[in-house]
């Protein structure tokens, strides 16, 4: 299917928000509850007052479990599954990888074409994963010069110890 039907679709469908989500900060994030309300004119759906979730709204199965831009989801968690991916899907990046796989699977990605659907600049990510990288590298030398002076110290003061007992 065609990404404009897709779009059309998909926006054609009501922000589904919940009772007085606009009135009142305590209610004010955009999840969905059900209305409740003895007297509540939401949920006796009268006419002017927002639209409640029906079965009805559901996508069409040619469009269900399809990104925005008509491809299809490809979860990957590793090197292995993004061999599998086709460039007829998108690649959802899992949350779980490290850095030092996250990174082997972007370049890897960026070498093939692929698209992310969960990453906005591939490049920009690569860049901060090996900066993050260095910087630890930098952290652990420094530490290491910073250590071994006081190690040595130590030493000498249990050699002292045990010779005065």
């Amino acid at each position: 299917m065609e990404i404009k039907k897709i779009r059309a679709i998909r926006h054609g469908r009501p922000k589904f928000r919940r009772q007085d989500s606009t009135y009142r900060n305590k209610v004010a994030d955009d999840f969905w509850r059900k209305p409740r309300g003895r007297h509540s004119k939401m949920r006796n759906e009268e006419a002017g007052k927002k639209a409640i979730v029906k079965v009805g709204y559901g996508s069409p199965k040619e469009i269900k479990y399809l990104h925005v831009s008509g491809l299809e989801f490809a979860r990957v968690e590793n090197l292995a599954q993004l061999g599998k991916v086709t460039k007829s899907q998108i690649v959802l990046l899992s949350g779980t990888v490290g850095n030092k796989n996250r990174l082997a699977i972007l370049k890897a990605g960026k070498e093939k074409g692929l698209k992310f659907a969960n990453i906005t600049d591939v490049d920009k990510e690569i860049s901060n994963i090996e900066n993050n990288f260095k910087a630890r590298k930098e952290a652990k030398a420094s530490k290491k010069k910073v250590e071994a002076k006081p190690a040595e110290t130590k030493k000498h003061e249990a050699k002292k110890e045990t010779k005065k007992q």
